[in-house]
């Protein structure tokens, strides 16, 4: 929590019971949650939170570098706490994000034609396949 309020203070982000609560449940979580799965989980705690609340403040929470947006692939935005450079492997069968870490990864830098219009400021790579849970529920399946 050191980080959340060191930065919210550099960004001059107010901090308040509702905040505390929803950053504590960004890194509650390993699956990169949505919006709305914050928000319910917020709830729980804080009756009177709104989804409206929970969305604006994952907002300033990514323009202040506590979180990061994932790819999303089609569904609702999802949030990852760990802005460490890393990378994700992401279940094409059930929507699963988990985090991975390859250091050559980290060194990919972007084409000289992208770079030269584009001001990069992080890279990341996503492996899609199927996950070893799924892999082993089509196996069921096939038997």
């Amino acid at each position: 929590m050191d980080l959340f309020y060191q930065t919210c203070r550099e960004h001059g982000l107010k901090i308040t019971p509702q905040r505390e609560q929803i950053y504590k449940e960004i890194c509650r979580s390993a699956k990169h949650p949505t919006a709305d799965q914050v928000y319910r989980a917020v709830k729980r705690r804080i009756s009177s939170i709104t989804l409206d609340t929970v969305s604006r403040t994952l907002h300033l929470f990514v323009k202040a570098g506590l979180v990061i947006s994932v790819e999303s692939y089609g569904t609702a935005r999802r949030y990852d706490p760990n802005v460490q450079p890393h990378h994700h492997l992401h279940c094409t069968e059930c929507g699963g994000i988990m985090d991975f870490e390859y250091r050559p990864f980290d060194r990919i830098t972007a084409p000289a034609q992208v770079a030269g219009d584009f001001e990069v400021s992080r890279t990341r790579v996503v492996v899609s396949g199927i996950c070893a849970n799924c892999k082993k529920k089509q196996k069921r399946k096939v038997r």
